[in-house]
């Protein structure tokens, strides 16, 4: 009788913890569910670039450089090149920086990098330059960033376009960013 009571009491407690393992793996499930969940919220914002904190004045800057940008799509590129009739990358961005913000840069990319401020890939604003190594071991070409990964530049096959940040190309020779006080 005794040892009928001790095996009926042993098979209560491994259901009873049977029981309780299920519930707490439910309930751990449950709760991992919701961690996930706002993890994935939290950092959904911050992914979202929201302009709203920029100024009147910034916002003209940024339309301004748009437009710029936009008027010299197209032109031819030209070895040393400074206007709409032929440029290369750097006049371009200078010919940009002087229209958009009245700085003077710098004439080579190299130069460029050198006196900017440098900036992170992932801190990139609108209006930051660009810098590659295409093929050398310094800077040897520029962009200015657009934002969403792009950059407008003045290719030497294609002359000014559009660019992204993530094709490979660009991916593989990009040196880092520069930031020029505007």
């Amino acid at each position: 009788m005794f040892l009928r009571r001790k095996v009926r009491t042993c098979k209560l407690k491994y259901v009873y913890l049977f029981f309780m393992i299920k519930v707490s793996k439910g309930l751990f499930l449950l709760v991992i569910g919701f961690g996930l969940m706002f993890t994935s919220c939290k950092s959904r914002r911050h992914t979202v670039k929201n302009n709203s904190h920029h100024t009147t004045n910034q916002q003209n800057e940024i339309t301004k450089l748009k437009s710029s940008i936009q008027a010299w799509l197209g032109v031819p590129y030209k070895y040393g090149g400074n206007d709409k009739q032929g440029v290369d990358c750097s006049g371009f961005v200078c010919a940009i920086y002087q229209s958009v913000y009245k700085i003077p840069l710098p004439r080579t990319s190299k130069q460029q990098f050198e006196k900017s401020i440098k900036v992170k890939q992932e801190n990139l604003i609108q209006g930051d330059l660009v810098f590659f190594k295409l093929n050398t071991k310094e800077v040897s070409h520029v962009g200015i960033y657009m934002g969403r990964d792009s950059f407008a530049h003045a290719s030497t096959s294609k002359g000014v376009v559009l660019s992204s940040l993530k094709i490979p190309y660009y991916k593989n020779c990009f040196m880092g960013g520069g930031r020029y006080k505007k």
